[in-house]
């Protein structure tokens, strides 16, 4: 065989060597661009999940909320402290439906990756929603921690029963109107993300 031949066979030995480098940096290319698309589009998709479950619990929340501080369906008589002594039950029966807040589903396990994806800032309507749960809850609480002294009746002050809605108090009140503003502003952060705005 020629000097030729080999010389031609040694060509195409580099020409098989630079097209295997051109399909492997081909390939290279082809990934970072799939990645690069890819993940906006994931971290899209995850944004919307987390507002759609956070705007949930917030709703979930803010309903249980309407439920505790709604008038009771007893009857209902001038005497507060009577009505207190009648629908113990009740009110037993509400705190539980309150709850606690926790819960992998709750407002507060979520608000982390919220803060994630949203920034630190978006969080401060979830603290002013839990500081007004809070009172409702205290007041709550406050009623059941109550106990007999000297010979006298349970006798829930005023206070506590308008802090949980239960007085003739025109509603919304306070607490309705600081729960409203809350939901409303994390709203205005999740509605953009489910409508495709954001």
């Amino acid at each position: 065989m020629n000097a030729d031949f080999w010389q031609a066979v040694a060509h195409i030995g580099q020409f098989a060597s630079i097209a295997e480098a051109v399909a492997v940096l081909a390939t290279a290319v082809l990934a970072f661009k799939t990645l690069n698309s890819w993940r906006p589009e994931n971290v899209g998709k995850r944004k919307f999940e987390v507002a759609e479950n956070v705007l949930l619990a917030t709703y979930d929340l803010k309903q249980r909320v309407l439920d505790v501080r709604r008038r009771l369906p007893a009857p209902q008589t001038a005497d507060a402290e009577a009505d207190f002594e009648q629908n113990r039950s009740h009110y037993w029966n509400r705190l539980g439906h309150l709850g606690g807040f926790a819960g992998d589903d709750s407002l507060i396990s979520l608000l982390p990756l919220f803060r994630v994806y949203f920034g630190f800032e978006v969080s401060r309507p979830a603290d002013r929603l839990f500081a007004a749960v809070q009172k409702v809850n205290g007041a709550l609480n406050e009623i059941f921690t109550m106990v007999p002294a000297n010979g006298t009746e349970l006798s829930p002050r005023i206070n506590v029963l308008t802090t949980l809605g239960w007085t003739d108090v025109a509603r919304p009140d306070r607490i309705d109107r600081e729960i409203d503003a809350a939901v409303r502003e994390i709203e205005e952060v999740c509605r953009p993300v489910l409508e495709g705005k954001r």
